[in-house]
């Protein structure tokens, strides 16, 4: 499956928010891979549709975009949605779940690699994580 820029945000907020410690203010521009300005206007998009939740930090020439972040339950809805992930699964199932229906290209590849997420093996009979 291809996500665009605000999916492939929305994602990055939803597979951090599954770990155990998770910090979604990690989640920036730079571990998206594209320039401030398209970030902060994708976020602007997602809080819109009501996917997230988040403030600027000011000044803006802080090297942190974004002061405080969430994913809201209508995002986290959108991701299971999107992904037929579901809601009773632990976070490393849905995690698994959620990667393992992506199509991976060398961007989504990098994008989990920056978020920690291990890249599916495939094996004859199994993929595994």
């Amino acid at each position: 499956m291809r996500v665009d820029l605000k999916q492939k945000i929305l994602l990055s907020f939803y597979l951090e928010y599954q770990k155990d410690s998770s910090n979604l203010m990690d989640i920036d521009h730079h571990i998206i891979g594209v320039e401030p300005d398209l970030f902060v206007s994708a976020l602007e998009k997602l809080e819109n549709e009501e996917l997230i939740i988040y403030e600027l930090t000011y000044p803006s020439a802080n090297p942190k975009i974004v002061s405080y972040v969430a994913i809201t339950r209508r995002g986290i809805d959108y991701i299971e949605n999107k992904f037929g992930i579901d809601s009773v699964l632990s976070g490393p199932e849905k995690v698994s779940k959620a990667v393992m229906s992506l199509k991976h290209s060398a961007e989504i590849s990098k994008l989990l690699a920056n978020l920690h997420i291990p890249v599916p093996v495939c094996n004859r009979n199994r993929v595994s994580i």
